[in-house]
């Protein structure tokens, strides 16, 4: 019942907006604006995302083509799987997961589970039998190339005033003078970064790492790496048990003042996240080396930001390594803040609690709660219809079977349909040939359904099958309903774009075309490199014929290098 009216209220708050340029979806899966999520170059809130940013999904970067944001209260799942941070959701946000149902004895076992979409009040913490013994849960997946890795070179000549200053700073030294000319990120560099995130500050003199004056293995740490550079570092006492290693260079002082703060809030650079393994390695010791503490064989890396250590957390993951996210709540004295968030990593884990494949990591939901949340709430809408949060999270089917009994999306279009809102709606099932009258009410309302092929295939089991979807479509396009269809996903020897042209152009307005991303996990071979490029060039003429009444998009894995890119 709370979901039921958890939606309708959230459609009432759209319905006081009655400007013809705002575009509805019918979806009311959200999440709190704080949650971190994987953007283009590094993770950052979700509210801090714009429409037209890129953002990273299962198969790399994809476009953000719409924002929603609203006020809400009421109930929202909080789900927390282990090693991974808390995050809040919607009811009925679907998450990609696997679901276990008996005792896993070995990985051959595992390896025969399917994963699926279900909604976050449908999933559930682990539940246990007699002898402890696990008799349900759920796991989370997180794909392991969250971020790509690349040679990054750093333009060092931005952060001068003009040619003359950066060549009077290549004349210090040699060493210095060639590192500021090739912008290539060193081992010493790497880890310089590490500890200017953990300790630094900038100055007017140059950057400053504040160091305990016991540490004397740190303090010349970072004398050594300064030396290496081309540049004298100081070493000053500033209190009784601190110094101040100080690094003098004018263009080091705006590098680390624009790539570490944002609103003097101090940030992982974006660079570090698309660096090669050793120079991420390298840059995490620099920053465990200086907020980390090691007892034994287990490390844990401390900080008032949680974004930063869910950055952290996810330079770990890129490297194999699977560090846990904990929360310390203390009553700070100074003003500061009242958590403290950190980061547990063990040398050697001998009880793995998630299991791992060539493409993912999964983590088992540890918890789940229903929470009051009053405050904002964002949705983005993306050309893959995921994002990562780190884990994978979708927007939801306006069709699904149990719109049947609560009509949901249909008591939605009822209430916007007297300001007339535009919308935009995306499903495989033909349960919306109920709602045609309802849509065809209103001027903007485009209608779109997923098309796979011209014939069904097995594995959509429990969808509307394709020919039937075609029959919809067209029963929408009779009504004077605009039409489009998502040709996605493409995959090689089972979709025919072409044969899905020639079927529907008669009836459809728009076509969006879109790349197979999990051929691995449903058994199919794994695609070739150049074959999206190279079939595209065949049926491209088609698509695009003189006065043709349809029109099409590629999405962004699709764009052939070609003259008619």
């Amino acid at each position: 019942m709370a979901r039921k009216t958890n939606c309708i209220k959230e459609a009432l708050y759209l319905k006081r907006y009655t400007k013809d340029s705002l575009r509805t979806v019918i979806s009311f899966t959200c999440v709190p604006n704080n949650t971190v999520i994987i953007g283009a170059c590094s993770p950052k809130p979700i509210g801090e995302i714009s429409e037209g940013e890129l953002v990273r999904g299962t198969n790399g970067l994809q476009d953000v083509n719409g924002k929603v944001e609203r006020d809400f209260e009421g109930d929202m799942i909080q789900l927390k799987p282990q090693y991974l941070p808390p995050i809040l959701f919607t009811p009925e946000h679907l998450i990609r997961v696997v679901e276990q149902t008996d005792r896993l004895r070995s990985m051959a076992k595992w390896k025969g589970f399917e994963s699926s979409w279900k909604a976050a009040e449908q999933i559930s913490g682990i539940i246990r039998g007699k002898c402890w013994h696990i008799l349900r849960r759920f796991f989370v997946l997180v794909p392991k190339t969250l971020f790509p890795e690349e040679d990054v070179r750093l333009n060092f000549k931005q952060y001068t005033d003009c040619e003359a200053s950066f060549n009077k700073a290549r004349g210090r030294s040699s060493l210095y003078g060639q590192f500021l000319v090739e912008g290539k990120i060193t081992d010493g560099f790497a880890e310089l970064l590490g500890w200017f995130l953990a300790d630094g500050n900038v100055s007017s003199s140059g950057i400053q790492i504040s160091l305990d004056r016991k540490d004397v293995t740190g303090i010349d740490r970072v004398k050594n790496i300064t030396r290496k550079l081309g540049l004298k570092p100081s070493v000053n006492l500033v209190a009784l048990n601190c110094v101040k290693v100080t690094i003098p260079s004018k263009i080091f002082v705006r590098f680390f003042r624009a790539n570490f703060y944002i609103d003097k809030t101090k940030i992982i650079p974006h660079f570090v996240f698309k660096l090669k393994k050793n120079l991420v390695d390298t840059f995490l010791k620099g920053y465990a080396l200086g907020d980390g503490c090691i007892t034994g064989k287990y490390l844990e890396i401390i900080s008032t930001s949680r974004e930063i250590i869910i950055g952290a957390q996810l330079l770990f993951l890129k490297l194999g390594k699977v560090p846990t996210f904990k929360m310390h709540h203390r009553k700070s004295e100074l003003g500061g803040s009242d958590i403290l968030y950190a980061l547990g990593l063990r040398q050697n884990l001998r009880i793995k609690r998630h299991i791992e494949d060539d493409c993912y990591y999964y983590f088992p939901v540890k918890t789940v709660q229903r929470v009051h949340y009053k405050g904002k709430i964002d949705d983005i809408h993306t050309s893959e219809g995921l994002f990562l949060t780190p884990f994978v999270a979708h927007n939801s089917d306006p069709y699904q079977p149990r719109e049947i009994r609560e009509q949901l999306t249909r008591k939605t279009l009822e209430i916007l349909l007297p300001t007339q809102h535009i919308i935009m709606i995306l499903t495989k099932s033909n349960l919306a040939e109920r709602d045609f009258p309802l849509l065809a009410q209103f001027k903007n309302a485009r209608f779109g359904m997923t098309l796979t092929s011209t014939e069904a295939i097995p594995d959509e089991p429990f969808a509307t099958p394709n020919p039937q979807r075609l029959e919809t479509l067209k029963k929408a396009h009779d009504m004077g309903i605009e039409t489009w269809a998502s040709i996605e996903p493409w995959i090689p020897n089972v979709t025919f774009p072409e044969q899905i042209l020639a079927a529907s152009k008669e009836f459809v307005d728009f076509y969006i075309l879109g790349a197979f991303r999990y051929e691995k996990r449903h058994g199919y071979p794994v695609v070739p490199p150049n074959f999206y490029e190279e079939e595209w060039l065949k049926i491209q003429p088609k698509f695009a014929e003189p006065d043709c009444p349809w029109g099409f998009h590629l999405k962004r894995e699709l764009h052939p290098r070609s003259p008619y890119a």
